[in-house]
């Protein structure tokens, strides 16, 4: 008899489920490791550097410090510091408060690292596999946490899913959800985006829970699960300033689908003012605003300050900032992003049928409720990402908020896609099973044909070379500063306080001189500008005051960084980056000859 009920558990009784999971589990896993070997590449984006280097701080316990140092940011202290007038004087760099990140993920790295036990040695030894490449290994722990991530949002997706629709619709979304290549991409690459992903997740959950008590008679406890909601969705605007705008829909939900209406909204505004709270007191505090010097952003790429050269300024005239710039840009980023939405909103086959299932009424009053709010939301966090600079509108910049609503998409999409072919009336069931499978590959289809070969290259360049900034900033010590343009990458990989490049020599000297008391004892040049457009870029960019010591190997008179080392890899007559310092660091110093009368060393 033990036999036979085994035999009926794996057949049709529990065992069968139990199955089903190991099976789901070691797909799963087979992916995980399949990315991990083959697409990792080490952090892709300056603000995953600069977030990475953050944590490791904090993880030293050295507080919400920055090895970053910015021209505007080293001018904004110097004026809190003089009643608001700049007053060039000495600033401690190694005490340097940062005041443009948000906290929430940094600080949740800076937990990873010190439950991982990271030492954060950049030994520069043998390579992996024997090869040329040797990645820094915590960045393979950031990888690993931004997967973990990504599968508690695919966990509370398929939650979600069951409970309001159902199994299937779970399961097709939960597919639809890790079938899409830009999310892991994501997830490897460093950034935020799959940590805030897994938040949206369980704020979701907890909204679906609150309107799951509020349709039963006597609907208590649904404010306490409103609160959770409300809690976890304020707490991602420690994440990304910019969501704050979320509140918006967020209080429209809690208004319109709960009897005490005023009570929910009340419990809204409550808890979004309450838990960024605090930071934003420290902010005011140490940067005067509560938004630190992220309240320059908005000016970040307009015609004032082109791109991302707003933080290389140390004088920054913002006179003519005006309403109209602030809300011409928005539309226009706006613009953008809607344009790329099916690429940037992180699922191609769900995002798309999520707007078929805008002219869809579901039944369930939870479901309506949800998907109007994911319409709203998604439109507040894109005007609240459009306010900053966009580099370019894909799933992989750090000011697409789109991505995020991915799991929300992909959960409506599938929904909707089953109705769909549920009332097409199909008879043949293999053709219906064929259609559901048939979106599902087409959603895959970017994963599939990224990892099979060709393959693309193991690390970031252009510009980044872990290796090779390692060993540029290997030749200062730690309290010396070098000065950049990459120094996101500089702090991360060496370990090093960075100064960004300011716009010329001149303010370069005057930095070096009154404000960081002569440590600036390095200068490196990267791909970044090395590489750039000679007309659009280097002439008329931020390299144009530059352009001098890296074109012509000319140092300009009084400047005190005189040696010069060309730095691998090497492109044909030219060199991937250039090194500047007050002394050849790089020679070994030749040994002194024996004095008279002393005797020789054996």
């Amino acid at each position: 008899m033990a036999v036979q009920d085994a035999i009926f558990s794996l057949e049709a009784g529990r065992g069968k489920r139990v199955m089903q999971w190991v099976s789901v589990g070691i797909v799963i896993m087979a992916l995980v490791l399949v990315h991990m070997a083959s697409q990792f590449r080490g952090l892709r984006h300056e603000r995953a550097m600069d977030q990475a280097q953050l944590a490791r701080n904090i993880a030293r316990g050295d507080g919400f410090v920055t090895s970053v140092l910015r021209p505007l940011e080293l001018s904004e202290k110097l004026k809190r510091e003089n009643g608001g007038v700049l007053r060039v004087a000495a600033v401690a760099p190694g005490k340097m408060e940062e005041t443009r990140q948000a906290p929430l993920y940094p600080l949740a790295l800076a937990g990873v690292f010190r439950l991982t036990f990271q030492s954060f040695d950049y030994s520069l030894g043998a390579a992996e596999g024997g090869g040329g490449v040797q990645h820094y290994f915590p960045e393979r722990v950031i990888a690993g946490f931004g997967l973990l991530c990504l599968l508690g949002a695919a966990g509370f997706l398929y939650a979600v899913g069951c409970s309001m629709f159902d199994r299937k619709a779970a399961i097709l979304a939960v597919l639809f959800f890790l079938g899409a290549d830009s999310v892991w991409q994501l997830a490897l690459g460093g950034l935020d985006a799959c940590f805030m992903m897994l938040l949206l997740g369980a704020s979701v959950w907890a909204w679906h829970r609150a309107l799951l008590l509020e349709e039963e008679a006597a609907g208590e406890g649904a404010l306490g699960w409103v609160a959770l909601g409300a809690g976890l969705q304020s707490l991602m605007v420690l994440g990304r300033y910019g969501w704050w705008w979320v509140v918006l829909p967020t209080g429209l939900l809690a208004f319109l689908f709960f009897r005490n209406r005023g009570a929910a909204l009340g419990v809204v505004i409550a808890v979004w003012l309450a838990v960024p709270a605090a930071w934003f007191l420290r902010n005011m505090m140490v940067a005067g605003n509560p938004l630190g010097t992220a309240i320059w952003v908005p000016l970040e790429g307009t015609d004032l300050f082109p791109g991302d050269t707003l933080w290389n300024f140390f004088r920054p005239d913002a006179g003519r900032a005006t309403l109209k710039k602030f809300v011409g840009r928005v539309l226009t980023n706006s613009r953008g992003w809607l344009e790329a939405y099916p690429v940037a909103s992180g699922s191609l086959v769900g995002a798309c049928f999520f707007l078929v299932a805008l002219m869809h009424r579901f039944r369930r009053v939870r479901a309506e409720g949800l998907k109007w709010w994911g319409v709203l939301a998604s439109a507040a966090a894109v005007m609240g990402g459009s306010l900053g600079y966009v580099a370019g509108f894909t799933a992989e910049d750090p000011a697409n908020m789109l991505v995020v609503f991915a799991p929300v998409y992909a959960l409506y999409g599938a929904a909707m896609l089953l109705v769909v072919v549920d009332r097409a009336q199909l008879e043949i069931v293999e053709l219906r099973r064929g259609l559901l499978a048939f979106a599902v590959c087409l959603n895959a289809a970017p994963l599939v044909l990224r990892i099979l070969p060709p393959q693309e290259p193991p690390v970031c360049w252009p510009p980044y070379l872990g290796q090779v900034i390692r060993l540029a900033g290997g030749f200062f010590e730690k309290g010396e500063v070098v000065a950049t343009d990459m120094p996101e990458a500089l702090a991360w990989y060496a370990d090093r306080r960075a100064l960004a490049l300011p716009r010329g020599v001149k303010d370069f000297n005057e930095i070096n001189d009154f404000v960081l008391s002569g440590a600036t004892k390095g200068l490196l040049f990267s791909p970044e500008t090395l590489d750039g457009r000679l007309f659009t870029e280097v002439l008329s960019g931020r390299g144009r005051e530059w352009a001098a010591m890296f074109l012509q190997r000319r140092v300009p008179e009084l400047f005190p960084l005189t040696a010069m080392t060309a730095l691998p890899p090497r492109l044909g007559d030219m060199f991937g980056y250039l090194l500047f310092a007050d002394r050849a660091r790089w020679q070994k110093a030749e040994p002194a000859p024996p004095q008279e009368g002393a005797p020789a060393v054996q």
